[in-house]
């Protein structure tokens, strides 16, 4: 696995790598950039991550804890991986999920060893693809240089790992250990808005408010999804396109800056809450979120990274 999200796939019999990424190092100090492994057994499960080090030839492992020295490689191993050495390194330590929930019952201890191929999954590039019907929902949090990048919510489908609108690559071992051990898959919620070009997934318990709370015209309500006690609004600017390009760009991941406080011009009835703006496709857009229950903000976040949005055509 590349710092760039490219990977390739190094295949061998199991003798030829026992031992690559189970025994830990005692010799050679880690030096230089690195590339992360992943050892994928019988079932298509990735599992035992490390790291390996082409100018020194050496693996560290990632697990139980993060090695700092490295083992040296057999001349055989360093063959096999010779094809990686073009690869872009990683510098900085991996990021990590340090935590993960099965949203479909959070109680669940079992997911623990979904965080190796969850790490592999959504490090990897993603194409734009909608999920299929039926998925497992998760809820995860990063550790490392990268967490700010990587998803709060995906799913794990048969075809892969989908987050923001994206498949990343995953083998169907994964997918098809879950439905052995967990259950089956749920349907994926998703709100499909065609008047206004808007999409987004919705978490269980969260659902579209199809009246309006304001009487604005300009800016104008888009999408308005309401669960547990909490509210997030999109209302869209009709300015011209000059005007836009005053707005914010939409960032990779949303957050909510500071602290909530009460919001005029155009807020829906509620308490104090956030209000900031952001353009995408050419569209600007004017956000409201308010809090309810415990969780509410991860997943109002969640929301507004999974939208996607369709150009307005003038």
């Amino acid at each position: 696995m590349a710092s760039d999200g490219g990977w390739i796939e190094v295949r061998a019999k199991e003798p030829t790598i026992d031992g690559l990424l189970s025994r830990r190092g005692s010799v050679g100090q880690l030096r230089g950039g690195y590339l992360r492994l992943f050892f994928v057994g019988p079932g298509d499960f990735p599992a035992n991550p490390g790291r390996y080090y082409p100018d020194r030839r050496c693996v560290a492992l990632d697990w139980p804890t993060y090695e700092t020295s490295c083992r040296r490689v057999n001349s055989t191993l360093v063959r096999l991986l010779r094809r990686a050495q073009a690869l872009p390194r990683f510098r900085a330590r991996p990021t990590v999920l340090a935590g993960i929930t099965y949203l479909g019952s959070p109680d669940s201890a079992a997911v623990l060893l979904l965080k190796s191929p969850v790490e592999l999954a959504l490090a990897r590039r993603g194409r734009a693809s909608s999920p299929p019907s039926r998925c497992y929902s998760f809820a995860g949090v990063w550790r490392g240089p990268a967490a700010a990048l990587r998803p709060r919510r995906f799913l794990v489908c048969a075809d892969g790992a989908y987050a923001a609108g994206r498949r990343h690559p995953l083998g169907r071992g994964v997918f098809e250990w879950l439905r052995l051990n967990v259950g089956p898959s749920t349907p994926v919620r998703a709100l499909a808005s065609t008047a206004s070009g808007l999409t987004v997934e919705l978490p269980q318990a969260w659902s579209v408010l199809h009246r309006r709370l304001t009487p604005c015209t300009n800016p104008i309500e888009r999408l308005t999804v309401t669960g547990r006690g909490a509210l997030v609004m999109l209302q869209e600017s009709l300015d011209p396109r000059r005007y836009i390009r005053r707005f914010s760009p939409r960032p990779r991941r949303f957050v909510l800056p500071g602290k909530p406080r009460f919001v005029a011009c155009c807020a829906p009835p509620r308490g104090q809450g956030w209000f900031f703006n952001f353009r995408d496709q050419g569209r600007g857009f004017y956000t409201y979120v308010y809090l309810g229950q415990d969780g509410t903000r991860d997943e109002a976040l969640a929301i507004l990274d999974s939208l996607r949005v369709r150009p307005r055509h003038l």
